[in-house]
């Protein structure tokens, strides 16, 4: 694969999800210049947990420890630096079976409550390293968010 298409999508995708204009300026530098083709996913991932970035809810099956709790804050932190102007009130984490794996029925909700404000969950799975990198998107960039991921052959889900 092409790596100016890989760029490309992981660019568009920072453009899409990222609203808060020093995190995108700072993404947009980092992919640009320090990311190779075949690690661009997991270079951008641990990039933005070093720098405190929100944007993308990354769940890694294989580690298998996704408490309820921590979808909640982690949504509300991303809701919270990209989407300010907005007060979504998720559901609580209490109202789910508490448990070690992510709760599918807890996602749905949460996509529910996103939907009603013109925002979704969509999710791209990664076969390979069994995770789900989730993404909060205005509903109506899911067409541009889906063509830009098939040209890379990843798909975009929807819970």
């Amino acid at each position: 694969m092409e790596k100016s298409i890989k760029l490309f999508t992981f660019q568009k995708l920072i453009e899409i999800c990222v609203n808060k204009k020093d995190d995108k300026e700072l993404l947009l530098k980092h992919i640009k210049e320090n990311i190779k083709e075949e690690s661009i996913l997991d270079n951008l991932l641990d990039f933005t947990v070093t720098k405190d970035i929100n944007f993308l809810l990354n769940v890694d099956v294989a580690q298998g420890f996704y408490p309820n709790e921590w979808i909640e804050l982690e949504t509300n932190s991303i809701l919270k630096d990209q989407f300010p102007n907005l007060k979504i009130k998720l559901p609580n984490f209490k109202n789910y079976n508490i448990g070690k794996f992510v709760n599918i029925e807890q996602l749905k909700d949460y996509d529910n409550k996103l939907r009603e404000h013109k925002l979704q969950y969509s999710y791209i799975k990664n076969v390979e390293d069994f995770e789900y990198l989730t993404i909060i998107h205005e509903i109506s960039k899911k067409k541009e968010l889906q063509e830009l991921f098939n040209k890379i052959e990843y798909k975009l889900f929807e819970y």
